[in-house]
């Protein structure tokens, strides 16, 4: 059965931030397929991360493991999965 969101709740901090910063995400039923993708404010993709499965819990993961190299700018991260309808999304801010 999919869900709508596994998700519970989603933070990046600090936001604002210049050199990095940690995406946390809190995971109320397990997700499958799960990936993390950053797109810049144009929407063009910007980085990947394949994550597999996600169990439930608290997930940690640095802005350098996705987009090191980002210039300066607007960010959207959005969680996508095969297990999810709806993917969610942040908004991030990159200070260089």
């Amino acid at each position: 059965m999919t869900s709508r969101t596994a998700c519970r709740d989603h933070t990046v901090w600090p936001n604002p931030f210049n050199a990095e910063a940690t995406i946390e995400l809190r995971i109320g039923s397990p997700i499958q397929g799960a990936q993390l993708k950053v797109y810049n404010i144009a929407g063009q993709l910007e980085a990947r991360l394949d994550l597999g499965t996600l169990p439930t819990g608290v997930h940690r993961f640095p802005w350098s493991r996705l987009a090191q190299s980002a210039a300066s700018g607007s960010y959207i991260i959005v969680l996508e999965s095969a297990s999810t309808t709806h993917p969610v999304y942040a908004r991030v801010t990159a200070l260089r």
